[in-house]
């Protein structure tokens, strides 16, 4: 069944689509540091993320639209949950509303030796902060970040993205 026009549904699908097709960051999300394997995870020699036989198994494990934390404690990795938050009537605007979307990055201790969170997150914004996506009337803002608390071993970085839509 199609996506309508316009929904929240199509925003986060239009940002959804946008991380999962995009090889640098899958290489963020699923390779481990230089340090650990002698191989930059950007490194042409290895191979590409979106042709592997796995790939849904990947994005399925590492880009997720639900969190899911209770089997981060046996998996060293890097994880995105992609989800809505607040919306709110436009003041004196009875067409217009406003819709956050929150990214959560969780990555593993054994990841952040080359500082993966910062690298992962400055990636996301490259590719969606003040791009007009689908389902957003205008482009999607960057409103703020936050470090939360995490299970043992991992970090975890909260950011809200908020984006004008109509009420109806």
């Amino acid at each position: 069944m199609a996506i309508e026009k316009g929904t929240m549904r199509e925003a986060i699908d239009s940002v959804y689509q946008i991380l999962i097709n995009d090889e640098e960051l899958l290489r963020l999300l699923w390779y481990l540091p230089k340090r650990t394997t002698g191989v930059d995870p950007l490194s042409s020699t290895l191979p590409s993320v979106k042709n592997m036989n796995n790939y849904w198994d990947i994005i399925d494990q590492r880009i997720m639209l639900v969190e899911k934390v209770n089997d981060l404690e046996e998996l060293p990795l890097c994880r995105l949950y992609i989800s809505t938050g607040r919306r709110r009537a436009v003041y004196s605007n009875y067409l217009l509303a406003t819709q956050e979307i929150t990214i959560t990055i969780y990555t593993h201790e054994d990841y952040e030796v080359d500082m993966r969170s910062i690298w992962i997150s400055d990636r996301i914004n490259e590719l969606i902060v003040l791009e007009n996506l689908k389902g957003m009337i205008g482009h999607l803002d960057y409103v703020a970040g936050n470090a939360r608390v995490a299970p043992i071993q991992y970090r975890r970085y909260d950011h809200l993205y908020e984006y004008t839509s109509s009420k109806k």
